[in-house]
């Protein structure tokens, strides 16, 4: 498990945004794509998208 500074630097060296990251600590977390849908109030397609 990543620490909350690593997630940060990995958003900033990847420029990611913040929602972005959203998206990738849930792939990290293995959670499904409908989890995370829910959890971030998008449309599962948005998910997959990105």
């Amino acid at each position: 498990m990543l620490s909350e500074l690593a997630w940060k630097e990995i958003a900033c060296s990847l420029k990611l945004s913040g929602r972005e990251l959203q998206l990738v600590r849930g792939v990290f977390d293995d959670s499904t794509e409908l989890a995370i849908a829910s959890n971030l109030g998008i449309a599962r397609r948005t998910v997959c998208t990105h």
